[in-house]
């Protein structure tokens, strides 16, 4: 696992969220202090922006960083030796995932649960929210990580589609 990369997109994550709320939050801030009620779609909108944010994170994740990823776990599969099970006749699961997409697929389910789970001690600890209330936000960030994932592959296969076309 390349930890340094997981820890940087978590981050971006929290980054990225941060930096949409705030925009929304000046906006409802003003409303507030005017003495105006909020409309339901300035939270739909936060929501939406929210969603979007960590669906682009997963997106670049796929798209951009795909290579890196793989390149790091063929790496690490050469350092190791391979398989270091002793039997004979068999392909290490390094291997074989490094022929697939299996190593962003699991590096993107780390940055999935750390960016659930980091918020925990905050949400549940600090400022008392139900801890199966927050047990249900994994729902949206998971759901922005599938279709990110998606985006990103679907990219990626049309940025090497259009590249062993240019070759040929």
């Amino acid at each position: 696992m390349y930890w340094k990369m997981i820890a940087r997109f978590t981050a971006l994550i929290f980054i990225l969220t941060f930096f949409v709320s705030f925009s929304f939050s000046v906006v409802k801030g003003f409303l507030l202090s005017a003495g105006k009620d909020v409309p339901i779609w300035l939270y739909l909108g936060e929501l939406l922006a929210q969603l979007l944010a960590v669906a682009t994170v997963f997106t670049l994740l796929v798209n951009m960083y795909g290579e890196r990823i793989l390149a790091y776990s063929r790496s690490k599969e050469k350092e190791t030796g391979g398989d270091d099970s002793g039997a004979t006749d068999h392909t290490s699961f390094a291997s074989v995932q490094t022929r697939n997409s299996w190593p962003i697929i699991n590096h993107a389910i780390l940055i999935a649960l750390f960016s659930w789970l980091c918020p925990l001690p905050i949400n549940v600890i600090i400022l008392n929210q139900p801890l199966l209330e927050w047990a249900y936000t994994i729902i949206p960030i998971m759901s922005m990580a599938i279709v990110g994932l998606l985006i990103g592959f679907a990219l990626r296969m049309r940025r090497n589609k259009a590249a062993r076309q240019k070759v040929n």
